[in-house]
């Protein structure tokens, strides 16, 4: 799913799922929801984080319980955690992120496979995907809260 396709479905579900998520007070009312550090257009993860504002308290385990029961085959609550009001937003909080790099041969036969370790944000205006061939797979494994 690209980044927008991903805000869609959590929205749709968050909606669905009839949770007391609060709206921004603008004219055209948004959802309180931000997912830390988008995919980038063909790239694959195995977990993204999101935020999401409530407006009165939730059991944390139950939010995930309601989200999974209404979110399409293949897509899955792992955990669910409150965090306070107080606490940096999750965008700020990626300390890097973890990826698994398929590069193939011409004939599609895997030529080797990298796992390397990137600080959040643009390396010396250098992307993951910039490093490697177009015909590379790359998958994000895990974004590091610090």
């Amino acid at each position: 799913l690209s980044h927008l396709d991903l805000m869609k479905l959590l929205e749709r579900a968050i909606r669905r799922s009839d949770l007391p998520v609060v709206y921004s007070g603008e004219f055209s009312p948004r959802m309180k929801l931000s997912v830390a550090w988008p995919l980038s257009v063909g790239m694959s993860s195995l977990g993204e984080y999101a935020d999401i504002t409530l407006n009165k308290y939730v059991f944390p385990d139950q939010v995930g319980k309601v989200l999974d029961h209404v979110l399409p085959a293949g897509c899955k609550i792992v955990e669910t955690k409150l965090i306070g009001l107080q606490e940096k937003a999750l965008t700020v909080q990626v300390k890097e992120a973890k990826w698994r790099v398929t590069v193939l041969n011409e004939d599609g036969s895997v030529a080797e496979i990298q796992e390397l370790t990137l600080p959040s944000g643009p390396v010396k205006n250098t992307r993951v995907q910039d490093m490697f061939a177009k015909t590379a797979k790359i998958e994000r494994m895990e974004l590091v809260l610090g």
